[in-house]
């Protein structure tokens, strides 16, 4: 489009004089600067190639706004870009492709620019002291320095790894240091680990047990004479005497404690305390201590918010409290009754016709003559002949008591059984039976619901569903015992109390099912399947195996108990994402390390989810990284000698990751240190970090274990603390 440029008059092709003004039109070439194409001047796309050329028209007059937008439109439905270089296309498409990714990676970018990851850290026992190293920077730095030499044994590591937290932000550590031998408390310091060359600062002494919020701006403690504190990293300040178990919310802003005598108080940031109970004892509370669960003079009480509701009376056990309110809990109940209503006399009538028997009588037998009584011999024949005689007489009614004698015999076997039971009915008919027995009940939220009667116990509880395998009595009415079974009523007493009396069911809400089960039982937390080993042993082996069991719940129902898996001696762990880990064909042998040969190391064959891993996997040494899948473990390949592996399996494959490994601590597939070539004399090994790429690297040497910092350390507030 041609425009004048005294008064930006559009103007037609043809015309050199502007209509408006008069002025002389005069036409000036243009470039693109791309493909060099002389271009109209007012043009906003190169013809040619498509570049936009608004910087390059700057000189000339000022375009309209419209007729831009004209000629944009036109170029677009002129599909101009189809006659771009390929280069330049290529050149477009990277650059989309580049600004996707880094849109993608921006939230991880964000991340590590916010600090480190808090689980990127390791602590382990050196010179009877713990060290500290960031596994970015491995720069290992000695934390305390006057650890009791009694506490820093090998046996200690579950004792550090609760004591020893690192804050959700990685920032702070907290440990003990200064234990005194003979006292329960020890002295609790934190240090900022980004500030390796200052000294840690101590929070106090005596301390028992400790949480911190999820910023760690507050820490709360409890020392030996059982005194509450809370410390805002400059000062301690008391808040209750007494305590015996306390706890907080993520943002520390809520605090629930519960002293000796029974009082649970719970108070807020304001220090505004409100006393739940004079007497009681507090069971469960959510993890914002919105809703506390108590009992109080045999009453389970709910509180929430301020509110406290009645759940029922004469609660005897709580056996689960769910995130959704529900609530399996039980109530004591007592039968009492006579002992004949639980017999049925089946020799009632037999009896009545049965009376002692008379003892036969028994026949005298004749005595031989003797000769010398007699003056002749005829005489004396004449007498044995006459004995003779007596003597078949005597023979024929001796056979008769024979018959007589073994007929009493039985009657009088069948009258003391008689008697026997005369006796047990008038003890039957005085005696009487107490049967305790519990109800289970099950709280939906807002009302209770009666499950069953002959409650016995729980055998196994999911964590996250309202769901339990548990074990009831059956009625008396279906199991009477006949009067001709039993010798005394301590049979009873035995049938009423063994497993004859026992059926198993599942609970699933306020419903129950069917279950048989023998051996170990196991369900998954979200309570979508139920897991049954039944094991046993056989004449050549001492080591169990047997079928493995599986039954999955859908909709609230189960489905029937199918074989999942045979030969299978024990289960190792069931992970959050439902994955079955269990071991086949275990070996053990003694360990002889200790000097003592009284332990034994258990080896066997890792299955998942029926897929088999690796063989000679020791017990007890398995990791499942949740993020991944992958399994981390150590296998022993020199059999006595103590010889092991460290091992990872990952997309159907497991690789080493080195060799002669005493322990190890997995953080992710990338993130894995582990105790290296331990020496029992000198109670030292070294310590390496494999990142997965590029050579193991040495982090420390003569180190004695790793202190495992769990995920409970890393949010601790989710624990009770007694």
């Amino acid at each position: 489009m041609r425009i004048c440029k005294a008064c930006g008059t559009p103007l037609v092709e043809s015309e050199k004089l502007c209509n408006n003004c008069g002025e002389e039109y005069v036409e000036e070439k243009a470039f693109c600067p791309s493909c060099k194409e002389q271009v109209r001047t007012g043009t906003a796309f190169c013809e040619r190639c498509g570049v936009p050329l608004f910087e390059q028209l700057s000189t000339e007059p000022e375009l309209k706004k419209e007729d831009v937008i004209n000629d944009i439109n036109e170029k677009m439905r002129g599909q101009w870009f189809k006659r771009l270089p390929k280069r330049t296309l290529s050149i477009c498409l990277i650059a989309v492709v580049l600004i996707a990714s880094a849109a993608a990676f921006m939230p991880r970018i964000i991340e590590k620019l916010k600090g480190e990851n808090p689980t990127e850290h390791l602590l382990y026992i050196k010179n009877n002291e713990i060290f500290y190293s960031s596994l970015r920077t491995i720069e290992p730095i000695e934390i305390t320095k006057r650890l009791s030499g009694r506490i820093a044994a090998n046996e200690s590591r579950g004792y550090f790894s609760y004591l020893s937290r690192i804050s959700n932000d990685g920032k702070l550590l907290f440990y003990p240091d200064k234990l005194t031998p003979g006292r329960q408390g020890y002295s609790l310091y934190y240090k900022k680990l980004d500030k390796a060359d200052e000294n840690g600062d101590e929070i106090a002494s005596e301390v028992t047990n400790y949480l911190f919020n999820e910023d760690a701006t507050k820490l709360f403690y409890t020392t030996v004479d059982r005194t509450l504190y809370v410390y805002d990293f400059s000062e301690s300040e008391k808040i209750a005497e007494e305590v015996r178990v306390f706890r907080i919310n993520k943002e520390g802003t809520k605090l629930l404690y519960r002293t000796v005598n029974g009082g649970t108080f719970i108070s807020n940031d304001k220090n505004e305390s409100v006393n739940i109970t004079e007497n009681g004892d507090f069971f469960h509370c959510s993890s914002d201590l919105d809703r506390i669960y108590y009992f109080a003079e045999g009453t389970f009480y709910l509180w929430e918010n301020g509110v406290n509701t009645v759940i029922d009376t004469g609660v005897e056990k709580v056996l689960g409290v769910y995130d959704s309110k529900e609530i399996y809990y039980t109530k004591p109940t007592s039968e009492r009754m006579k002992i004949s209503n639980l017999v049925i006399d089946d020799k009632l009538s037999e009896d009545a016709l049965i009376f002692e028997p008379a003892f036969p009588n028994k026949p005298v037998e004749p005595v031989y003559p003797d000769y010398d009584n007699y003056n002749s011999w005829k005489e004396y024949s004449e007498a044995v002949e006459e004995y003779n005689l007596l003597y078949g007489e005597y023979k024929e009614k001796y056979d008769k008591y024979l018959i007589a004698y073994d007929s009493y015999q039985n009657d009088n076997v069948r009258y003391q059984e008689k008697k026997r039971r005369d006796l047990l009915r008038e003890e039957l008919n005085q005696d009487t039976l107490t049967i305790d027995n519990s109800q289970l009940y099950y709280y939906n939220g807002e009302h209770s619901s009666l499950v069953c009667d002959n409650f016995v116990n729980e055998s196994r509880n999911a964590f996250n569903s309202p769901v339990m395998v548990f074990r009831k009595r059956k009625s008396i009415e279906d199991k009477k015992i006949k009067i001709s079974e039993i010798s005394s009523i301590n049979d009873i007493y035995i049938l009423y109390d063994g497993e004859e009396m026992i059926d198993t069911f599942i609970a699933i809400k306020s419903d129950i099912f069917p279950y048989y089960y023998k051996g170990d039982l196991y369900i998954n937390e979200n309570a979508g399947r139920i897991y049954n080993l039944k094991t046993q042993y056989n004449e050549k082996s001492v080591i169990p195996r047997g079928n493995l069991y599986e039954t999955t719940i859908n909709n609230n129902i189960p489905g029937e108990k199918v074989l999942y898996d045979e030969n299978v001696s024990s289960i190792e762990s069931i992970n959050e994402n439902g994955s079955l880990l269990y071991y086949k064909n275990i070996k053990y042998e003694r360990n002889m390390t200790d000097g003592s040969g009284l332990d034994w190391d258990y080896t066997g064959d890792l299955y998942m989810n029926k897929e088999f891993i690796d063989s000679d996997v020791k017990f007890g040494s398995v990791k499942v990284i949740p993020e991944t899948g992958s399994i981390i473990y150590l296998k022993e390949y020199v059999s006595g000698e103590r010889k092991v592996e460290l091992k990872i399996f990952s997309d159907g494959e497991s690789r080493i990751i080195s060799e002669d490994v005493c322990d190890y601590y997995a953080i992710s597939d990338e993130c894995i240190t582990y105790l290296k070539a331990h020496d029992l004399e000198d109670n030292g090994g070294d310590v390496y970090l494999y990142n997965g790429k590029d050579e193991d690297e040495l982090i420390d040497s003569n180190v004695t274990y790793l202190i495992k910092i769990s995920e409970k350390n890393l949010n601790n507030v989710s624990m009770f603390v007694y």
